[in-house]
């Protein structure tokens, strides 16, 4: 314990079975441990709790000023960490926790609090790994920060099991004001995902890890994430983003993918969701919610549902399919308010789409069609479907809505249900077994049907 002092380095080796150690440091520029002088603990059931009060303190500084590592396999192990620390411009650089082979046990644990970091200056999360070998324990990290203009460089885990769900998960929860440093706009970027970064990789027998978990929570404006998981059974959720201007861009590679964006509340926001193998995605902007940006990119087989409430939100969905091999294809939007638009892309074996769009002025870009419908300007709110299989059920309700419909392929049906006035709809379907069915009521609508 080192109390309202300044300046003062801490520095603990241990090695054996048990171990245990406690750090408190109170007062400004403390230190716990350092690459030349770390905080070590290594063998098996290793624990270490560090508490510290006060401004620009810091843990593991360097890569590996925290280093927990069970070198036992065979024997329960698990490594735990407990950081906490009160006050601003405190960092946490470098902590690394490792467990080799198969060991029983609760493996990898992690939670780290940094609160009221605002006034004096930020607190910084630098970079947190947690690396776990084949075998049967789990890894968990938790992160929580509170203050304005915090920042998360790298929290990662890397998980060698081949067993399907083995747990794998981060939680991360964010209050505050430009926190995450300013980067990842326009549709959130996602190619890459970078800003204050989550990322859960590894190995299993196709290459990746298994049964990782994310969750996320930003009450805060002005903030930018990017998660990155690859490996069988991912999921995030839930997700939660309340504020203003915020960016969150998420990447998932790999089978039975499941990611699910609880509530997305506030403006000006821009989301990026990219998914690659088995995916299925859930979106909601609920409330209020003006001005948001979302885009969803899926990759094989997918299922996209997405809620939308609020005015002059863009909502651009890609399905596509794996390698030649076909996919089959679900996507259910439904937006409510004004001058919002959206477009969705199926391509595959078997593409499904149910849309319900109410308000006024929807996909109604720079004036929408004329009243002819010209062709060759049927661009805003473009809905395809290409490959076979394909059925499309919409419902319209409001006034001076515009869409347009592509299929191509066998067997293409399009139903499609219009209430209100000077609503606009140009329908295309190429290939056979061709069939469409339009209900419009109201006044000044439009329909255009080529087959």
């Amino acid at each position: 314990a080192q109390a309202l002092s300044s300046d003062n380095t801490t520095r603990i080796e241990q090695d054996g079975l048990e171990n245990s150690a406690r750090i408190d440091q109170a007062g400004s520029s403390n230190t716990a441990g350092t690459d030349a002088d770390p905080l070590l603990q290594q063998g098996v059931e290793n624990g270490l709790t560090i508490r510290q009060t006060g401004e620009s303190n810091q843990v593991g500084a360097g890569p590996e000023g925290l280093l927990q590592e069970n070198t036992a396999p065979g024997l329960p192990g698990v490594n735990i960490a407990w950081i906490e620390q009160e006050g601003g411009g405190n960092r946490v650089d470098g902590v690394l926790q490792q467990i080799e082979g198969i060991v029983p046990g609760d493996g990898n644990r992690l939670l780290v609090l940094q609160n009221d970091g605002a006034g004096f200056g930020f607190n910084v999360i630098d970079r947190v790994q947690q690396i776990l070998g084949a075998g049967l324990p789990g890894q968990s990290a938790e992160i929580t920060m509170d203050g304005t203009g915090n920042r998360i460089e790298l929290i990662q885990q890397d998980g060698l099991s081949n067993l399907r769900r083995e747990e794998n998960s981060i939680f991360a929860s964010i209050t505050g004001t430009g926190n995450g440093t300013q980067d990842l706009r326009g549709v959130a970027q996602v190619s890459g995902v970078q800003a204050s970064t989550l990322v859960q990789t590894g190995g299993s027998e196709d290459t990746l890890s298994n049964g990782n978990i994310m969750q996320l929570e930003i009450q805060a404006n002005g903030t930018a994430f990017g998660i990155l998981q690859r490996g069988r059974g991912n999921l995030t959720g839930p997700i939660v983003i309340v504020g203003d201007g915020n960016a969150i861009g998420i990447d998932q590679d790999g089978t039975d993918n499941e990611l699910s964006l609880g509530l997305i509340e506030g403006a000006d926001n821009e989301i990026g969701l990219a998914q690659f193998g088995t995916n299925t995605a859930a979106l909601s902007l609920l409330g209020e919610s003006d001005r948001n940006s979302v885009r969803i990119d899926q990759m094989g087989s997918n299922d996209a549902t997405v809620t939308v409430e609020g005015d002059d939100n863009v909502l651009l969905t890609d399905q596509g399919y794996l390698a030649g091999a076909g996919g089959t294809n679900n996507a259910e939007l439904g937006v409510t308010g004004n001058d919002n638009r959206a477009e969705l892309g199926q391509n595959g074996d078997g593409n499904t789409m149910v849309l319900l769009i109410e308000g006024d002025f929807n996909n109604n870009v720079a004036g929408g069609f004329t009243s002819a419908i010209v062709p060759s300007g049927a661009l805003p709110g473009v809905y395809i479907q290409a490959g076979v299989l394909n059925s499309a059920v919409a419902t319209v309700e409001g006034d001076a809505n515009v869409s347009s419909w592509f299929q191509s392929g066998a067997l293409n049906t399009i139903l499609m249900t219009v209430t209100g006035d000077e609503n606009e709809a140009y329908l295309r379907q190429i290939g056979n077994g061709n069939s469409a069915g339009l209900n419009q009521s109201g006044r000044s609508n439009v329909a255009v049907l080529l087959q």
